[in-house]
């Protein structure tokens, strides 16, 4: 019984804390990304349309991919593929960005995969349709092929609405 207290316990401060959904069991990653969100905040709501951003914090330098993942289970990379950062806070897409990210459907609850890793993005790529278990296999795979040694894998959520 005191186990399950404990559990609890701690269950009850990684909510109130914050802590970031790191995607598992993904080998060895680590912890190198301690803040993503979109700016307005996990789980976010945004009408059809509406600009999104997203703010990243990294405790050291590496490449960063997005990946989008709609309700419908269609996976597609937000932006450039393995865009180097420094370590420190980022905002995406960056400020004087010559694009924008606009909330659209399908509608409902939508994660973001944010990749870090210490070497530039491989050729592998995400798009299209994938379930659950394509989706870490291509996780997987892009870690195994970029070579990195220090790598990063964590998810945020928004909600998108009709106006």
């Amino acid at each position: 019984m005191k186990l399950y207290r404990i559990l609890l316990s701690l269950a009850f401060v990684t909510a109130l804390t914050g802590c970031l959904p790191r995607v598992s069991p993904l080998l060895g990653t680590t912890p190198v990304v301690t803040d993503f969100r979109p700016d307005r905040g996990i789980g976010g709501t945004y009408k059809l349309d509406e600009a999104i951003s997203f703010s990243f914090t990294l405790t050291q330098p590496g490449y960063v991919t997005l990946i989008a993942i709609d309700p419908d289970l269609t996976v597609y990379e937000i932006g450039r593929r393995g865009v180097q950062y420094p370590a420190g806070s980022h905002t995406f897409p960056p400020p004087g960005a010559d694009f924008r990210l606009e909330a659209s459907p399908p509608l409902g609850l939508q994660r973001v995969r944010l990749i870090f890793t210490d070497t530039p993005a491989p050729a592998v790529r995400f798009r299209g349709r994938m379930n659950g278990g394509e989706l870490e296999r291509t996780t997987r795979s892009y870690l195994e092929a970029s070579g990195a040694k220090v790598r990063d894998v964590v998810e945020t959520t928004l909600r998108v609405v009709n106006p």
